[in-house]
C-alpha cells in the first residue's frame, strides 16, 4: 500500500518538476516509473543531510534551515518518527522489530538495568 501511495504523488507532479527524496536509509525503496520521469520531464535529486552539513556547517544557511524546521515542528507540518527505546541487553528483541518501528539504544535505560550489574 505504502509503494502505491508514494506512485500516486509521484503522478500528482508537474512538469519540469523535481522530486528530492530524503530517507533512503530507511528501508522503503521508492519506485518512480520511467514514463514519468521522461513525458513529465521529473528530475530526481537526492539529499544525504551528512554531505550537506560538512559543506555548510556553521553558516547562515544551516541557521535558516534549522530554524525552518523547527517552525514546521512547531506548527505541526512535521512529527517525530515513532520510536521505541530499548536498553542495550534488549538488542535481540530491537532487531526483530527493528522494521515495525525505529529503535534507539538508551544508555540510561542500559544502566538503569538490573541486567548491567549481575543483579
Amino acid at each position: 500500500k505504502q509503494w502505491y501511495q508514494r506512485r500516486v504523488r509521484v503522478k500528482c507532479l508537474g512538469e519540469n518538476s523535481h522530486l528530492v527524496t530524503y530517507g533512503a536509509m530507511s528501508n522503503s525503496p521508492m519506485s518512480v516509473p520511467f514514463g514519468l520521469q521522461v513525458f513529465k520531464d521529473i528530475t530526481l535529486h537526492s539529499y544525504w543531510m551528512t554531505r550537506w552539513t560538512k559543506k555548510h556547517a556553521r553558516t547562515e544557511l544551516e541557521d535558516e534551515m534549522f530554524g525552518r524546521i523547527a517552525e514546521f515542528y512547531q506548527s505541526g507540518e512535521l512529527t517525530p518518527t515513532p520510536y521505541k527505546e530499548n536498553s542495550f541487553h534488549d538488542f535481540a528483541e530491537a532487531l526483530d522489530n527493528a522494521y515495525k518501528v525505529k529503535q534507539l539504544f538508551v544508555v540510561d535505560k542500559t544502566l538503569s538495568d538490573p541486567r548491567s550489574f549481575g543483579e
